[in-house]
């Protein structure tokens, strides 16, 4: 499967976190991976641009500590009202009691922060072969 950035293009991806550093930080590697990259502050800001355009984004990455709606919350509505984007959670706390729960809501994975960009690359692809296969 070829997942250069070419192959991506048109592709959507939402980063969602409270810490501006990591959502720029992921926003930049997937933008260089050819997605068009959206971020959110919070759970709240997240589904706003679902509600707005909910057949926008194919990855969503998800922190599971924020203010406002966090990410198990909007994991709930997501999987209840979006059906398309495959979510990747991320946590700096928990470990696998936290995994576990958030796979068993219907999350596509669950990454531990900080994240190596070497195994994140092989998430995206890995999806987004699923995906593209999906839609054939």
């Amino acid at each position: 499967q070829d997942t250069t950035p070419e192959k991506m293009a048109g592709l959507g991806a939402l980063v969602v976190d409270d810490e501006p550093d990591i959502r720029h930080v992921l926003a930049r590697f997937l933008e260089d991976k050819g997605f068009n990259v959206s971020e959110a502050s919070d759970g709240q800001e997240c589904l706003d641009y679902l509600r707005i355009n909910p057949q926008a984004f194919h990855l969503i990455f998800m922190d599971l500590n924020m203010p406002n709606i966090d990410g198990e919350q909007a994991l709930h509505v997501i999987k209840d009202e979006f059906p398309q984007p495959s979510v990747f959670m991320m946590s700096g706390f928990g470990g696998s009691n936290s995994a576990d729960k958030m796979l068993a809501l219907g999350a596509e994975r669950y990454i531990s922060k900080p994240f190596d960009l070497d195994e994140l690359d092989e998430f995206i692809d890995s999806e987004m072969e699923r995906f593209t296969k999906a839609k054939h």
